[in-house]
């Protein structure tokens, strides 16, 4: 299975909500790709390791559960990937094998992410 690069902005991303969205705009969310302790995130990515020069941030309104769903994306694309390779036969000693155990605990953490959840 050949695998494209992608174009999109590499995970992860995380949902929260500033203080300033709590107090003054309720039902509103922000995407980001860095979150701060007060749950508000930031389009860059804090940590300079991190760092590749990406930039995101939506805000608008929206349910939390969607901000969870939209924030998961990355994951979920990564996890669906992975499924798809360990599911073609191939031979261990290939390159980019994958066990299917291993893209079934990315896919169940990457769900548990869109459903809001928090998993260690």
């Amino acid at each position: 299975m050949q695998i494209t690069t992608t174009k999109f902005t590499s995970g992860p991303w995380f949902a929260g909500q500033s203080p300033n969205q709590r107090d003054n705009h309720p039902k509103q969310r922000s995407i980001g790709l860095s979150l701060e302790d007060d749950g508000g995130v930031f389009g860059y990515r804090l940590h300079p390791n991190d760092d590749d020069g990406s930039y995101l941030n939506l805000s608008g309104y929206c349910s939390e559960a969607d901000g969870h769903l939209i924030a998961a994306a990355p994951e979920l694309y990564e996890a669906l990937v992975e499924m798809l390779a360990a599911s073609q036969p191939q031979r261990s000693d290939q390159p980019g094998f994958v066990y299917i155990g291993e893209a079934q605990e990315k896919a169940t953490v990457a769900l548990a992410k869109a459903r809001g959840e928090v998993v260690s």
